[in-house]
């Protein structure tokens, strides 16, 4: 199958093991590693001077985030970035995000920002169902999502526990596609690689720091 293949090269592309099953923890909260990888793919065309000809650059470039995660008992999460393979940018990532998957929100914000953008958890529209499979001993639904930005056509495949407390998607694989020129633009994949029962956490933890102004934003792709 074309979706089982995906999950795969995920797997394979993270380097990630399929560990035994995880029993719900007893204090009602989790614990564990969440890492996001995000590969553009580019084409340009530059000109030799010095034979006078053009000549084709193609590269694909990998961006590495890994996070630190919390849930509590409500199926609040709670992500904290701990690493990344460069700079940080303008444009983020921010450093934590506290997604209410009970409310259907995510709210990112810098510790040290004035701000918080708030917006929905999932992506817009109806997912529509892609069956089951076991992911670190987890049964998972998966479901995927299709949906346009300007010039994008972007595609989601998410696998969520099922009967289980944990909220937090295990995987997801997302596509952006430029429809002008049918070609990948990025792929996503986000992938939780350690889970563990956890000591119970301070409430104040799943809730922005009061004081910052709240800014709601249509769904954008998550961390």
């Amino acid at each position: 199958m074309a979706s089982e293949r995906k999950v795969i090269v995920a797997f394979l592309l993270l380097g990630v093991g399929m560990a035994g099953a995880q029993e719900p923890p007893a204090t009602g909260y989790w614990r564990g590693v969440y890492e996001v990888r995000q590969f553009f793919f580019s084409k340009a065309i530059a000109h030799d001077t010095a034979h006078n000809r053009d000549y084709i650059l193609r590269s694909t470039d990998l961006t590495k985030f890994d996070y630190s995660f919390y849930q509590n008992p409500d199926g609040v999460v709670r992500a904290d970035l701990t690493r990344m393979n460069r700079n940080r940018s303008v444009e983020g990532p921010y450093d934590v995000a506290i997604m209410d998957f009970a409310r259907g929100t995510r709210i990112t914000f810098d510790k040290r920002g004035k701000q918080a953008v708030e917006a929905p958890v999932l992506p817009p529209g109806r997912g529509q169902p892609m069956g089951r499979r076991t992911i670190m001993g987890i049964e998972c639904d998966g479901v995927s999502y299709r949906w346009e930005v300007t010039t994008d056509m972007i595609s989601s495949e998410q696998w969520t526990p099922r009967d289980s407390t944990l909220r937090l998607p295990l995987l997801t694989v997302e596509y952006r596609t430029d429809t002008r020129q049918g070609a990948l633009a990025d792929l996503w994949l986000r992938i939780v690689t350690k889970i563990e029962e956890s000591p119970q956490v301070p409430a104040s933890l799943f809730a922005p720091p009061p004081g910052l102004e709240l800014i709601r934003m249509p769904y954008v792709s998550p961390l």
